[in-house]
């Protein structure tokens, strides 16, 4: 299998939500077998999330309930990961993401190579494509995301809004460019009221909360960008997001 210089995240998902779960034997079976079929590539994480190679599920044997693994090109960095307490294992099918974890990984030869034996899950984590892939907005279709500065004022005395580029976005949030002198993104800092105007769609008005902060200045070469995410959405926002993300891939399939 071919090797990757960065491996896809293993997804955070609470174990309680069970909207991404799948526990069914029969369902996860015909997830696995699918993985077969479409020879899918799949990513090996150890426990310490620092250790990794692209497998591939070979073999389903249900007589000891267990799945056969394609070996890793690195021999010696496969061995240890194999050792881990835990692999989880991450791949898609039809954009959606599969991810699962396993324990007590063993070698094996299958069909004249190496290869190794896990067990089947019992849960499988299905995420829809929607609920992680990010789009970045393209430079000939810009969008802008008005912001009011918190403990900020314009010359009028009214609060200070802003226009920050959207860098990208998804269902669930999205990424801004820079900031101005007067006004520094912190991680939990909430921005309520911010409205985009999305093409044809309509004025979308979301409440944000800053989760991550790129870089240390707002301005230059190397301006920094913080991610927010939509805080309690209303229903049409995701569908609204959505309508935008597909319209602009179809822009983009269509000038290829």
């Amino acid at each position: 299998m071919h090797a990757l210089d960065a491996p896809p995240r293993i997804a955070s998902i609470d174990a309680d939500d069970d909207r991404y779960q799948v526990r069914g034997a029969l369902e996860i079976a015909g997830i696995l077998r699918r993985l077969i079929t479409h020879r899918a590539n799949v990513t090996a994480h150890g426990s310490d999330h620092g250790t990794f190679f692209v497998t591939a599920v070979l073999a389903l044997d249900e007589d000891d309930d267990s799945l056969v693994c394609d070996y890793g090109v690195d021999a010696a960095a496969t061995e240890r990961l194999l050792r881990s307490p835990k692999i989880t294992f991450i791949t898609q099918l039809d954009h959606v993401r599969i991810q699962f974890s396993v324990t007590q990984a063993q070698r094996i030869d299958y069909e004249d190579g190496p290869a190794f034996r896990v067990p089947v899950p019992r849960v499988v984590t299905r995420l829809q494509r929607r609920e992680f892939y990010r789009l970045r907005i393209p430079r000939g279709r810009p969008l802008y995301c008005e912001v009011k500065l918190p403990a900020a004022v314009d010359a009028a005395g009214s609060a200070k809004r802003v226009a920050f580029p959207v860098y990208d976005i998804s269902c669930g949030g999205l990424a801004l460019s820079g900031w101005p002198d007067d006004f520094t993104p912190t991680v939990g800092l909430d921005l309520p009221d911010c409205w985009m105007d999305l093409p044809d769609l309509g004025r979308l008005v979301v409440d944000l909360r800053v989760v991550h902060v790129q870089g240390t200045h707002g301005r230059g070469t190397g301006a920094g960008r913080f991610g927010c995410k939509f805080v309690r959405p209303g229903g049409n926002v995701a569908n609204l997001v959505q309508r935008h993300i597909n319209r602009i891939e179809r822009e983009q399939r269509a000038l290829m």
